[in-house]
């Protein structure tokens, strides 16, 4: 039954980056809404009423946490993933990043 409920909780988190990806105000700085405080508002509350589906009592402030945790652990992830392509062992501590190289002989 745990398997179900993390299936749902990721489903959950798809549907609302989906949402998230739709209101251009909110993530791209090249719209036209992107600096316009009272149209990124609005789409905060239509994000809002999809994110309390599942949370009933969070406010603006929570949702804004939540994604902004969401892209920094998603950043943190592309980071790893391009530093072993590249051949880069990325060591992460609590407090930071820190980089070595591995040389291939």
């Amino acid at each position: 039954m745990a398997t179900k409920a993390k299936e749902d909780e990721g489903k959950f988190i798809l549907e609302r980056i989906e949402v998230y990806h739709s209101l251009p105000a909110l993530w791209n700085d090249k719209s036209k809404d992107y600096s316009n405080r009272i149209k990124k508002n609005e789409q905060y509350e239509h994000l809002l009423r999809k994110y309390r589906e599942r949370f009933p009592d969070a406010d603006k402030n929570q949702l804004i946490k939540k994604f902004n945790s969401l892209h920094t652990n998603f950043r943190k992830g592309l980071k790893r993933i391009k530093g072993l392509i590249r051949g880069v062992i990325i060591v992460t501590s609590s407090s930071n990043d820190v980089a070595s190289s591995r040389r291939k002989f």
